[in-house]
């Protein structure tokens, strides 16, 4: 069985992990939520259970987020 990893192990790890997060893009919450969407749709959830999400939102989530701050469950 193997020890406990040391704390240069950990601190290596979390720099490791912390440049690749730095080159990610932001999430795109629009999009987020028309993936969650689709999601319960194919789980059966009413469409009533679906997040509130408008035309224009859904026209440009896939390139950046307008007003996510509008997105509300039903």
């Amino acid at each position: 069985m193997l020890g406990k990893p040391s704390e240069d192990v950990y601190q290596m790890t979390s720099e490791k992990r912390l440049d690749i997060e730095s080159e990610e893009p932001p999430i795109l919450r629009v999009l987020d939520c028309l993936c969650h969407n689709e999601q319960m749709r194919s789980e059966g959830y009413p469409r009533e259970d679906l997040a509130k999400i408008e035309w224009w939102q859904r026209l440009f989530a896939q390139f950046f987020d307008l007003r996510e701050d509008l997105i509300h469950p039903a």
